[in-house]
């Protein structure tokens, strides 16, 4: 009796062990089809983020490009520029309806992957492009703040110093599109990359 005991009681710890290791398992699996998921949801969200951004800017480029050219007009022609100054400065939505920016290329769902763990989940083929693009994003749109400075700057009251201005502005929007065009760059190749992954 005393071996029938123990064989029903090491069956039932085997059994318990069993059962222990296959819901460890199976919670194992469950976790990382859950991972995979989350995984597969920011890459496909990424994709979505970087074609949105390239259309943004995409819009943006020829806008500043367009700025430019009216800033050079006004800078060539002194009756251009006395034109279009208001009360001795320079008219900037004569010169940029838009202002700088109508809309900025986001990196939220970049953030959001970071923030949440997701990113630590990829390879760094996976990554790769993606952090260039949004390494690059964060350092593209800087020019701006250069230009703000001058319009907000005591210089730029000065009437006397509207063509000096219309040139610091200009030369702030030359930079800006050079960034985006390296940007606009960084979109297609991850873009590209995607697509032969």
């Amino acid at each position: 009796m005393k071996v029938k005991a123990l064989l029903e009681y090491l069956f039932q710890i085997v059994l318990i062990v069993f059962s222990v290791g296959l819901a460890l398992f199976l919670n194992e699996v469950r976790t990382d089809k859950k991972i995979q998921n989350n995984k597969n949801l920011a890459l496909i969200n990424l994709k979505s983020e970087v074609q949105e951004n390239k259309v943004i800017l995409s819009d943006l480029i020829p806008y500043h490009l367009e700025v430019i050219h009216r800033l050079d007009s006004v800078i060539e022609n002194y009756e251009a520029l006395e034109a279009i100054l208001v009360e001795g400065q320079l008219d900037l939505l004569e010169l940029a309806p838009k202002g700088i920016y109508e809309r900025l290329p986001s990196n939220a769902t970049w953030e959001i992957a970071n923030l949440s763990g997701t990113l630590a989940e990829f390879s760094f083929d996976e990554l790769h492009y993606y952090y260039l693009i949004y390494d690059q994003q964060a350092v593209t749109f800087k020019p701006a703040d250069k230009i703000v400075e001058i319009i907000f700057s005591r210089q730029f009251m000065d009437t006397s110093k509207s063509k000096e201005n219309a040139i610091m502005i200009r030369n702030g929007f030359r930079e800006l599109v050079g960034r985006e065009r390296s940007l606009l760059t960084y979109y297609n190749q991850a873009l590209t990359q995607n697509q032969n992954n």
